[in-house]
């Protein structure tokens, strides 16, 4: 929109999550914030019928919770393929806005290239044409994932029953990406 966005909070319920490492997922509360019907896209190096598999327990959980629509796109792959080494935001960047819906698809499409000309144009032709490239396939590949059954996915953290309780109740939340929730009388 016009006006600047001037906040001084976290996002509490996201309408799109976009992860753009894959493995993320397993050390970060990625689709926690994600509302209810909300929409994630994945940067996942497998295709979107093994995705499913590959994903965290907690985040199929939060999924199939949250009735969560999740697409996917290999977007290295995509950015190594087209000659843009691995800067992938040339992928990423119309799956959000023909996901996100915050834009006419062809408008967006348009503007993206638009902008690819104005910000590289001066690279060369050459490069001009492997970001549209990158732009063409993105969304000739972007896949929406099959949601699967709970359970297939891949454990988290596990820490060992017999651990002290400071390693339970702090050590354990900061490594499940929790730490911000924790109050500081919590630490020594």
């Amino acid at each position: 929109g016009p006006d600047l966005i001037r906040s001084t909070y976290l996002v509490d319920a996201a309408d799109f999550v976009a992860c753009h490492q894959f493995n993320l997922l397993e050390r970060m509360k990625v689709v926690e914030l994600a509302r209810q019907g909300g929409t994630v896209l994945l940067n996942s190096p497998y295709p979107a019928d093994e995705v499913w598999d590959h994903l965290p327990a907690e985040v199929q959980r939060q999924i199939l919770d949250k009735k969560l629509r999740v697409f996917t796109v290999d977007a290295h792959r995509l950015a190594r393929q087209v000659g843009l080494g691995s800067r992938i935001n040339t992928v990423m960047q119309p799956c959000f806005f023909v996901l996100s819906g915050i834009m006419p698809k062809d408008d967006a499409i348009r503007a993206i290239k638009a902008n690819i000309a104005e910000s590289y144009g001066k690279r060369g032709a050459e490069v001009v044409e492997r970001n549209n490239r990158a732009v063409d396939l993105a969304l000739a590949e972007l896949a929406e994932v099959p949601v699967g059954e709970f359970g297939a996915g891949v454990r988290g953290i596990q820490l060992p029953a017999e651990a002290p309780e400071f390693v339970h109740q702090v050590t354990g939340r900061i490594l499940a990406g929790d730490g911000d929730a924790l109050p500081v009388s919590a630490l020594p």
